[in-house]
């Protein structure tokens, strides 16, 4: 008899999210050469936030696992040629399980609706908006820190960019909603599986993500 996996979609009308953000998780910069205040996004709990002027090098953003990448300025200092929208498609090229984020004060309405899909970065902010509505923005993308639903459907994405087998993506996707449920992190604890091994050694990144979302599920 065929094995019958476990679902996220199944986990999630269980278990209907009410948990405030957890703004603390996200440690993020922003590459602003007009200048950016975080002051108020501190106040909304968003605190720990640093800001560049200008691209440097791509190793400085290792530490950050939310990047907003302002379109004009930021690159020139490396090369003329070099505008905000190359930065952010080569930061996520270089950091694919990061969040990166375009900013500007453009709408995203000035540009083709499929400018920023075929670019694989994760979406675009507008600067001409309250903190309060800046935040909310943000929320939505960096929910995959602290929402489980949101977490699994950002893991799913970049395991089937990275072409993983979709038996593997379903396995690992039973694993984590079992351990959702049981509040133990049965993923770590099956690392032999070779499923898991699979996950772990092509998407290191994405497989710490879901034992961080369930460890923050099994605090709560």
């Amino acid at each position: 008899m065929m094995k019958k996996y476990k679902t996220i979609r199944e986990w999630s009308q269980k278990n209907p999210m009410t948990r405030n953000p957890h703004r603390e998780l996200v440690h993020m910069c922003v590459i602003d050469d007009e200048g950016f205040s975080k002051d108020e996004l501190n106040a909304l709990k968003y605190e720990n936030v640093r800001v560049f002027e200008k691209f440097t090098d791509l190793n400085d953003y290792a530490s950050y696992n939310v990047i907003l990448c302002d379109i004009k300025g930021v690159g020139q200092n490396i090369d003329p040629q070099l505008d905000g929208v190359a930065v952010a498609r080569d930061i996520k090229k270089y950091y694919p399980e990061k969040i990166v984020l375009q900013y500007s004060g453009q709408s995203v309405n000035d540009y083709d609706e499929k400018f920023y899909e075929n670019m694989e970065i994760d979406g675009f902010v507008e600067k001409s908006q309250s903190s309060k509505q800046l935040v909310d923005e943000l929320d939505k993308y960096c929910s995959v820190f602290w929402d489980p639903v949101a977490a699994w459907k950002y893991i799913e994405k970049n395991l089937r960019k990275m072409n993983i087998e979709n038996i593997n993506i379903a396995f690992f996707e039973d694993l984590y909603v079992r351990s959702l449920e049981k509040k133990k992190n049965l993923i770590d604890r099956n690392r032999d599986n070779e499923a898991i091994k699979n996950i772990f050694t092509i998407g290191m990144a994405f497989a710490q993500l879901a034992i961080s979302i369930i460890e923050l599920v099994a605090k709560h």
